[in-house]
């Protein structure tokens, strides 16, 4: 198992160091769409995007350069490469607040600060170490990125 911290930048972006890698999730938003782009050593990896509309959710993948390695089956489940990815969250109060499977196994779990912690720094536990792994991470950055923007 291995542990990483990732911060809160620019009160909406995250940055996360991961061997050799500096992965950087930009977001943004207007109107009823949130768009992620998720770049690793400063390129463009891949966008994604949510529309929501009251109570329609609509996310998707508009440009990638990892195509052939993750899919979006629908909004809470990704192919990656031959694994099937699903996620679980939990109410803000228990930790951790996200936890990732890959055909069942649990791979990453997340946990988030208290709400008025002094800092804004979150861990991620990951219990996987094949090559994977950034697409793990990947794949969670996309939910996590644009799961709580209506909210803030």
């Amino acid at each position: 198992m291995q542990e990483v911290i990732f911060n809160v930048i620019n009160k909406s972006d995250y940055l996360l160091f991961l061997d050799n890698n500096e992965i950087y999730v930009k977001r943004s938003f207007g109107g009823f769409t949130f768009i992620s782009e998720i770049y690793i050593n400063n390129k463009l990896k891949i966008k994604s995007k949510l529309i929501q509309i009251l109570l329609y959710r609509k996310l998707k993948i508009v440009e990638s350069k990892i195509t052939n390695k993750i899919h979006l089956i629908n909004n809470n489940t990704f192919k990656v490469n031959n694994e099937i990815i699903t996620y679980k969250t939990k109410i803000l109060s228990k930790n951790p607040n996200y936890s990732f499977y890959s055909n069942d196994v649990l791979i990453l779990e997340c946990y988030v600060p208290p709400l008025l912690a002094a800092k804004n720094q979150y861990r991620l536990k990951l219990y996987s170490e094949n090559e994977n792994l950034i697409l793990y991470i990947i794949c969670f950055f996309i939910i996590f990125s644009l799961n709580d923007i209506p909210s803030e």
